[in-house]
């Protein structure tokens, strides 16, 4: 078995290794060509054979092109890292969905990570898990060929789309390569020269200024690119000629092409694999529940069936975009336990919240499934509407990417339909388990002594759903530092911790009523964009919709606290304070070139 990973291992290793230095070639080959190109073309303009105008049309096609044809071929090599979240990824993940965005539906709906979980829910011994391991497997395995056939008809698919778009770009391109080269003809070769040669004197004295303070390798380089243009100039009929057999050429190869697959297909395909998703989730929940015993499945199977939703909860929970829709209270309540075990032994009265939470995930993960279906729905709805929109075209002559609009009016309403139901299940979800985090938040509070316990699962529960609004400001961060500086007079000192109460409470507020807000907007913001990509509504969204809930007040906040610490701090202790991320010195219109503490003004000393 090692040496066949070490084969399979070395020989993925050696396609990489191919694959890349392809993708080289096949950049270094792009690069000339379009170089070729825009020095052509910008000999044709200048030399007055076309218009500038005429001459960016040919260049943006055939460049647009040439991108598409190495997306297609190779991927567009970007790997995004993860970045901390921002008010702006709140938005962006509330945008429309695209008819081409296909996920769900692709996914497992158990994954082996979730062996762990199902062991310690029903508390399976070693022979269970062996059998339980093995159903995983065969699970994964025939979802993975149940999905191939979609997987694989959707590459083709996407493929053939680029594909299309490459031909009509090229075709285009061809169009206009022909009026070039007429236009060509009819300028004699000398005279384009002598056209050239005069634009070439014209920058001459307008940059001789430049030129005179320019390094000898620039002039030289300067002096190369004005023979290259005169060179263009007195062989443009034949360079145009070369460019255009060549696109032509392009062209012929990929209507050469076999025929791909057609979106009638991959609705087909995606319907099958919709009804084999929830055969082979019932055949695996019947399995488990054959091997777990009475005493594991509990009464009526509620420990079984509490067990499956806390699967279903951890692998579906994350796909939220509304605010609070992925809000993990049973992950929030285990950090709050652990931060407990650290400090002493847990309180016996906790294990009841656990039973709740179990209890609730039943509940939740019947939501999470409805908004799942409708997801699902919408994913389907999309390739239904490629398809009528493909039907289109190919009845009237037309490019897919030239339809009418008006005439895909009325295939996209299943669509927008479906979208607006997807939101409608988010709202749900949300609703669900926002109802859960009053009730569960509640019941802790009113656990004898476990107020501590309260407090602490409220804020993992908000930290986790509301990274952005519960993140540390520079308003405790400064104030904090404040408080550690060394050699503080006490009543400095006691003006510090006056301040870092008020600010404390007001943060309180002003992230509870961001956090509100945000749930409130989330939804009218999903549906404003829905309208507006998809019902031609007229919809504004400024500036502001893209910045924090409540960015104004929480600035304000730390304008305010800028201004008391200047007041209780000296220069000196000011300087040593972290810099507000908004603006980089102490107060607006400054000199930039002071020290914050140089520009705060007189403090009240130590």
């Amino acid at each position: 078995m090692a040496a066949v990973m070490a084969v399979a291992l070395a020989t993925s290793a050696t396609r990489g290794l191919q694959d890349q230095a392809d993708a080289a070639r096949a950049r270094i080959e792009i690069g000339a060509q379009l170089e070729e190109l825009g020095t052509t073309l910008k000999a044709a303009a200048m030399s007055g054979t076309l218009t500038d105008k005429e001459a960016w049309e040919i260049y943006d096609r055939v460049i647009r092109a040439a991108k598409t044809a190495y997306v297609r071929d190779f991927g567009d090599g970007q790997s995004k890292p993860e970045a901390a979240p921002s008010p702006k990824d709140n938005v962006i993940r509330l945008t429309a969905r695209r008819p081409r965005e296909l996920r769900l539906l692709l996914q497992p709906e158990f994954l082996r990570r979730d062996l762990r979980l199902l062991r310690d829910e029903l508390e399976l011994d070693h022979d269970q898990m062996t059998i339980v391991e093995v159903l995983f497997d065969d699970y994964a395995m025939a979802y993975d060929l149940a999905s191939a056939p979609l997987k694989a008809g959707l590459g083709q698919y996407r493929s053939a789309t680029m594909s299309t778009y490459i031909a009509f770009s090229l075709e285009d391109a061809g169009v206009k390569l022909d009026a070039a080269m007429a236009n060509a003809r009819q300028v004699d070769r000398e005279e384009a020269v002598a056209r050239m040669t005069e634009t070439l004197e014209r920058i001459d004295h307008e940059k001789a200024e430049g030129l005179a303070s320019a390094s000898e390798e620039d002039r030289r380089q300067y002096e190369a690119w004005k023979r290259s243009m005169i060179a263009a100039s007195s062989q443009l009929d034949d360079r145009l000629a070369a460019i255009r057999d060549r696109t032509r050429a392009q062209l012929d190869e990929m209507r050469r092409a076999d025929a791909t697959m057609t979106t009638e297909e991959l609705v087909g395909m995606a319907r099958q694999l919709h009804a084999d998703r929830s055969q082979l989730r019932a055949d695996l929940t019947k399995s488990l529940e054959m091997i777990a015993t009475e005493t594991q499945r509990g009464e009526e199977n509620a420990l079984f069936d509490a067990a499956m939703a806390r699967i279903r909860v951890g692998q579906l929970l994350p796909q939220g975009r509304l605010g609070g829709e992925s809000m993990n209270l049973w992950a929030a309540w285990m950090e709050t336990v652990r931060e407990q075990e650290s400090r002493e032994t847990l309180d016996e009265s906790l294990e009841s919240v656990e039973d709740l939470l179990g209890e609730r995930a039943v509940g939740i993960a019947a939501k999470l499934d409805d908004r799942t279906e409708a997801t699902i729905a919408r994913e389907i709805a999309g390739l239904e509407f490629q398809s009528a929109r493909d039907r289109i075209a190919a009845a009237s002559g037309e490019s897919i990417f030239e339809v009418d609009e008006r005439r895909l009016a009325a295939v996209v309403r299943p669509y927008v339909e479906a979208l607006h139901r997807e939101v409608t299940a988010s709202i749900a979800t949300r609703d669900a388990l926002r109802l859960l985090f009053v009730e569960s938040s509640a019941y802790v509070f009113d656990l004898p002594g476990n107020k501590w316990h309260a407090s602490a699962y409220r804020e993992a529960a908000l930290r986790s759903e509301f990274p952005v609004e519960t993140r540390p400001r520079w308003t405790e961060r400064a104030i904090a530092a404040a408080l550690g500086l060394d050699e503080v007079g006490d009543e400095v000192m006691e003006d510090l911790l006056v301040l870092e109460s008020d600010a404390a409470t007001e943060l309180h507020l002003l992230r509870a009523r961001a956090i509100h807000a945000r749930t409130r907007r989330d939804p009218k913001l999903a549906r404003d964009f829905i309208a507006s990509e998809f019902e031609d509504a007229d919809i504004e969204f400024d500036e502001d919709v893209w910045r924090e809930v409540e960015h104004a007040a929480f600035t304000a906040l730390a304008d305010r606290t800028e201004v008391r610490l200047r007041d209780i701090l000296t220069p000196e202790q000011l300087d040593s304070l972290p810099v507000r991320p908004e603006e980089r010195t102490w107060g607006a219109g400054r000199d930039k070139s002071k020290t914050r503490g140089e520009s705060a003004g007189k403090s009240r000393g130590k």
